[in-house]
């Protein structure tokens, strides 16, 4: 195959060999490095979210966005622990 059959290949399938590219680099990424907290505010908001604070979920993080933390909320109400 010549260079532009690669070429012809690419620009007709670009969105599947990005998409592709992408969960390639993510796997790597979550197999290479462990998922952990950086600062010492990172729990807090983990207890805030999960509503061990208050009893029931809650997406007012603090210096956080709304809409993230009610996408926390739909994880944390999908698996509990």
């Amino acid at each position: 195959m010549n260079q532009s059959t690669y070429l012809l290949f690419l620009k007709k399938h670009s969105i599947w060999v990005l998409l592709a590219l992408t969960l390639a680099v993510f796997f790597f990424v979550h197999s290479a490095y462990d998922i952990r907290f950086e600062t010492n505010d990172d729990p807090a908001m983990a207890l805030i979210a999960s509503g061990a604070y208050s009893g029931s979920l809650d997406n007012h993080l603090v210096f956080i966005n709304m809409l993230y933390g009610s996408f926390l909320n739909a994880l944390y109400f999908i698996m509990p622990n």
